[in-house]
């Protein structure tokens, strides 16, 4: 069974991020899955974008698990087709994260 990640709590052991494992990495649904599991893996990583860029913006030296976290949810947006959103949204914050790393 799949449930998207919509409320999950921030702190919770799974996250919001482990519910996209099926798009990214592991390809098993992508922008040509029926409509009600792409809704469903829309829904969840919507959830999931606001925190992202809060996270990788808030921070002055970005963690190897925030710049993890970034790269994961910009992979899965590409292969939700949501190509836009990757260009003006992850791009802008996988360089920040890049550019702003620890150690």
């Amino acid at each position: 069974m799949v449930v998207d990640g919509v409320g999950i709590p921030a702190d919770h052991h799974v996250g919001q991020a482990g519910c996209l494992h099926p798009v990214y990495p592991c390809g098993e649904v992508d922008e040509f899955s029926d409509g009600d599991t792409l809704a469903l893996f829309n829904r969840t990583l919507d959830s999931v974008v606001d925190k992202t860029a809060e996270t990788v913006f808030a921070a002055e030296l970005v963690s190897l698990r925030i710049r993890l976290e970034c790269f994961f949810r910009a992979m899965a947006a590409l292969r939700l087709g949501r190509t836009e959103e990757f260009w003006t949204v992850y791009v802008p914050m996988l360089l920040k994260a890049h550019a702003n790393r620890m150690g």
